[in-house]
């Protein structure tokens, strides 16, 4: 879990000025552009730093938060250890949802 702090502080980060925009969450947007692209680049928006192919060439940052979530996830379900401690933790994840393995 702690070699994806950056990864779950860029999240939080991203979706608080999706969510807020307030002049703490617009601070934060702007050091994480500022890490991205090395500078903080006029009129630039949380979709336009997911999506921009400049920040990740292979794959644009949206694409790879997705894939860096479903490891972290994985992850975590697999060091849980028994099928029990494992279903307990589904339950928690999908809260008044079914989860995509139970029928």
């Amino acid at each position: 879990m702690l070699n994806y702090g950056s990864f779950l502080t860029d999240m939080r980060y991203i979706r608080n000025h999706i969510a807020y925009r307030n002049c703490g969450t617009r601070a934060n947007f702007r050091t994480l552009v500022r890490r991205y692209y090395g500078a903080t680049p006029p009129g630039i928006t949380s979709g336009m730093l997911l999506l921009s192919p400049r920040v990740s060439s292979p794959r644009p940052l949206v694409e790879m938060h997705i894939l860096t979530a479903r490891v972290l996830i994985r992850e975590l379900v697999k060091g849980l250890g028994s099928n029990l401690k494992r279903q307990c933790w589904v339950k928690f994840l999908f809260r008044g949802r079914r989860a995509p393995d139970q029928r």
